[in-house]
C-alpha cells in the first residue's frame, strides 16, 4: 500500500514538473520572438533612414519573411533575419506587409504560444 502511494504521488509531481516546463518553454520561444521583431524593425528604421522608404522583402503566400537578409547595395542592415522556432510557413512566421508606393509604412506581426501576439505598425 504505501509503495503505491510513493508511486501516486511521485506520478503527481512529474505531471505538474511538466506542464510547468512546457509553460517556461512557450515563454521563452515568445520572449524570442519578441526580441526577432525588434531586431527585424531596427534594421528596417536604419534602411529606411537610408534609402527613404522600406525594403521589398521576399513573403509566401501567407506575408511570412522568407528573405534571408536586409540589405541595400555594400550595406548589410541586418546579415540574417531570424526565423521563428515553430516557423511553419503559416501560422508561427514573421509576417511582413509592405505599404503601397512609395513603401513609408509597413506591418510586421508574430503569433505568441501563450496569450495574444506582436504586432508592429509603423507609422
Amino acid at each position: 500500500m504505501e509503495l503505491l502511494v510513493s508511486m501516486g504521488i511521485i506520478i503527481l509531481l512529474m505531471g505538474v514538473g511538466i506542464v510547468s516546463y512546457t509553460q517556461t518553454n512557450k515563454k521563452a520561444r515568445d520572449a524570442k520572438r519578441k526580441a526577432d521583431i525588434e531586431s527585424i524593425r531596427s534594421a528596417l528604421e536604419l534602411y529606411r533612414t537610408d534609402e527613404g522608404r522600406y525594403p521589398s522583402l521576399t513573403i509566401n503566400a501567407n506575408n511570412c519573411i522568407t528573405s534571408t537578409s536586409i540589405a541595400a547595395g555594400a550595406v548589410t542592415y541586418l546579415a540574417t533575419i531570424p526565423t521563428d522556432t515553430k516557423d511553419d510557413g503559416a501560422t508561427y512566421c514573421y509576417k511582413y506587409i509592405l505599404g503601397a508606393s512609395p513603401f513609408t509604412t509597413y506591418t510586421m506581426t508574430c503569433t505568441f504560444e501563450g496569450d495574444g501576439g506582436c504586432s508592429y505598425t509603423n507609422p
